[in-house]
């Protein structure tokens, strides 16, 4: 009997073992494996139909980075196998679909690790990268093998704002010209939600494409993230005067036509604005890729 009760604790520290790294030399020990993720709204793991490429980076218990590396869609799509770490707690980043409308600064520090949104060659912010962002607590101070799943959550907002029948009730006018106030900064950290705030504002002006034949304008372009009870204001001016046609709050927008974009990944804000009259507009929302004009600098 003495010896049935011996084995037992035996066999659960050979399992222990066994599953474990003990090698003074961790060129030995099998690397640790991170798999991408993304469900937007859903349950599927739809990461392909939303991210591109991506930036990964890695933070030891210091806040420096030891690991970086640039993620292909093939990565994201298969997972990557890290270099061999040693037995500590480390912090990954990610972000996804970093173009030239943004800019990672001072990755190799985690607290002054940010990234921001870029004007054009004049100056003027015309819309932000459809980002995506991802965060993982790393600990392999016991179990330095195996996968670990680094889920992304949205970074933006989409808007659609078509506008119908300016031209046909404001002749002689300048063309419409749409200013909003959008985030332009995110810091890497202290974005507990999952979905990330940015902590700085300044004016966008979007591109707008003209349909001449539909009598339409559209601008179609993307945010960095924003609260309903915070949403920004957009304003609808006439280029020539500077006049402002029509000031639209999106917070009291949100409310009315029962929207909430706090919790929702893959928001999109498609909003029609509608002149039937010289003094007469009508502002409602349609559906997402129902309207079939694709004017000159229509976001792809």
């Amino acid at each position: 009997m003495a010896k049935k009760v011996l084995l037992l604790p035996l066999t659960v520290l050979l399992m222990a073992l066994l599953s474990s790294c003990v090698y003074e030399d961790l060129s030995k020990c099998p690397e640790p494996r991170l798999r991408f993720v993304y469900y937007a709204d859903g349950s599927d793991n739809v990461l392909p139909n939303y991210i591109q490429d991506g930036h990964l980076y890695i933070y030891d218990e210091s806040g420096a980075v030891c690991y970086t590396r640039q993620l292909t869609r093939r990565d994201l799509a298969e997972g990557i196998q890290l270099p061999v770490l040693t037995f500590a707690q480390y912090r990954v980043i990610a972000w996804a679909n970093v173009t030239k409308q943004s800019q990672i600064a001072n990755p190799d520090q985690l607290a002054k690790a940010d990234i921001t949104a870029q004007p054009d060659d004049k100056g003027i912010y015309r819309g932000t990268d459809s980002l995506y962002r991802a965060e993982l607590s790393l600990d392999l101070r016991h179990e330095p093998q195996g996968e670990y799943t680094v889920p992304f959550s949205s970074a933006h907002i989409g808007l659609d704002v078509v506008i119908k029948g300016y031209d046909a009730f404001h002749p002689g006018a300048g063309e419409p010209r749409i200013e909003i106030s959008g985030g332009t900064h995110y810091n890497f950290v202290e974005h507990p939600a999952g979905i990330p705030l940015p902590d700085a504002y300044k004016p966008f002006v979007p591109y707008l494409g003209h349909s001449e034949r539909d009598d339409m304008y559209r601008a179609r372009f993307d945010l960095f993230r924003f609260t309903d009870a915070q949403a920004p204001v957009l304003r609808l001016i006439d280029s020539k005067s500077g006049k402002e046609i029509k000031r639209i709050e999106f917070t009291d927008y949100l409310k009315s036509h029962n929207l909430s974009f706090d919790k929702l990944h893959e928001a999109n804000l498609p909003l029609l604005i509608t002149f039937t009259a010289p003094l007469q507009i009508t502002i409602k929302p349609f559906v997402w890729g129902s309207i079939n004009i694709k004017p000159d600098k229509y976001k792809q």
